[in-house]
């Protein structure tokens, strides 16, 4: 399986990692000796084969039919048209609501505060250190 664009890397790999082909990077089909050196193995591989019917004989008996799936969906929409019960409540957020933008600003005042406070106790630690003994002078 050679993926060239879109999702077809993530699903080469996948079906690679399941034993059903073997994936080929599209920047080395320059070098014919090693793409037909994969074509044969991907042919002649029992384990290849057996994976690939494995997971074909998965696919045809899942549980939900997926075209079933998207036609019920599609009648249940036809039918009744945009359900308002049944649209999450998050696309009547605004902006900050959405991004939670005010939990953010109070994180960041938290730690500014944290901060300022470090600062202050460590301007205080060194004044008393480097500044806090008054030497007198002898006569």
């Amino acid at each position: 399986m050679v993926p060239i664009f879109g999702d077809q890397l993530i699903n080469a790999k996948m079906l690679s990692r399941h034993g059903g082909s073997i994936a080929f990077n599209k920047y080395k089909l320059e070098n014919s000796e090693e793409l037909s050196q994969v074509i044969r193995e991907a042919l002649c591989s029992s384990a290849i084969r057996s994976s690939a019917q494995r997971l074909a004989e998965i696919l045809r008996n899942q549980p939900v039919d997926p075209k079933t799936n998207l036609l019920r969906h599609a009648e249940f929409s036809a039918k009744f048209g945009r359900v308002e019960s049944l649209q999450p409540y998050n696309v009547h957020y605004n902006f900050v609501q959405f991004y939670m933008l005010d939990g953010y600003v109070i994180i960041i005042m938290f730690i500014s505060l944290l901060v300022y406070i470090s600062y202050l106790v460590t301007l205080r630690i060194m004044r008393k250190c480097f500044f806090g003994r008054k030497t007198e002078k002898l006569e």
